[in-house]
């Protein structure tokens, strides 16, 4: 990563390697300097270290760091909101975030989480869906979707959350990276699914009593007539994991396609912490339908309660959502 990508994405400064050229280092830290001053103090102090570990630093990293508003700069409240950008395919993405917020106001999609920056990332160089609709379910910031708008790799995107404080933060952030689409509340398992195409998901399978839920919403799309599902986990806790990976082959067939760990193929350009869990995407889940027509027209209640759902069934027939037919 370039000197001035690592700044926007307020990779820590100890992780900043000292850029080739003194040319881009004024500019990219002006910049930054209304949003976090305090940031472009800690990257100037590093500059000024390395620089002077090799012999003298640039008389401009002193006047730099002389400026009134980086000398009484302080560190932001962990509820203070900075402007933090991520290099994504050909996209420049901003997102206005909490960075240093794990939650706040009952709600995690505050913050930008690594597994939405490698589905994004995952999602550059595999996804060709021109024509197709996406929802992207416990959206947050919405990284995901808006990477898919910024490089031209679907036709729309609708951004749900459960949260409604998140889904009123959306319009403004669409607005700010000069993409448009809808946002909308969608509560897992009790909300009816939008019909699109695919569905995309990142860092939703954070706790093992939200599965059930999770899993309910992932039906009912399919129900509606999504054709794919991908989704980001962050392996965090091998338990959750595993019951998460045991709620999927109830109901659906799956498999994962990239992780983090083993992405050799993948061009990562986004920074990503080194303690950073391994990052799995699971997709190829097809549902289990039985006697497709009769059920068509059911509700997602009716349909899972149904004797002749996948849960009490022993026999049927698997349909490829993935599939062109």
């Amino acid at each position: 990563m370039d000197f001035t990508t690592c700044v926007q994405q307020r990779v820590p400064p100890k992780w900043i390697i000292y850029p080739k050229s003194d040319e881009n280092i004024e500019k990219t830290l002006q910049a930054v300097l209304p949003h976090n001053p305090f940031y472009v103090k800690k990257v100037i102090g590093k500059l000024i270290q390395d620089a002077e570990s090799e012999g003298e630093a640039p008389e401009m990293l002193y006047e730099m760091y002389c400026w009134p508003q980086v000398l009484q700069a302080k560190e932001l409240n962990p509820t203070d909101i900075d402007t933090v950008a991520y290099k994504v395919g050909s996209a420049q993405i901003w997102i206005p975030e909490t960075p240093r917020l794990i939650s706040g106001m009952g709600t995690t999609g505050l913050r930008t989480w690594e597994a939405s920056l490698f589905l994004s990332e995952y999602l550059v160089h595999e996804a060709c869906w021109a024509n197709k609709n996406v929802l992207e379910l416990g959206c947050g910031t919405g990284l995901v979707g808006i990477s898919l708008l910024k490089n031209k790799l679907c036709k729309t995107v609708i951004f749900t959350d459960g949260d409604v404080g998140v889904v009123e933060k959306m319009s403004n952030i669409l607005s700010y990276n000069g993409v448009n689409g809808q946002a909308q509340r969608l509560l897992w398992g009790e909300s009816d699914v939008p019909f699109v195409d695919i569905l995309v998901a990142a860092d939703v399978t954070y706790d093992i009593s939200v599965l059930p839920s999770l899993r309910g919403t992932l039906e009912c799309a399919f129900l509606k007539g999504c054709k794919q599902i991908l989704i980001a986990a962050t392996v965090r806790n091998e338990d959750t994991i595993s019951a998460w990976e045991q709620e999927l082959t109830k109901y659906f067939r799956w498999n994962i396609i990239a992780s983090k760990n083993h992405s050799g193929s993948i061009n990562l350009q986004c920074w990503y912490p080194p303690e950073t869990p391994d990052i799995k995407i699971y997709t190829g889940i097809t549902y289990y339908l039985i006697y497709k027509a009769s059920i068509a027209s059911m509700n997602s209640d009716e349909f899972i309660n149904d004797p002749r759902h996948p849960r009490f069934a022993k026999g049927g027939k698997f349909i490829d959502l993935e599939s062109k037919n």
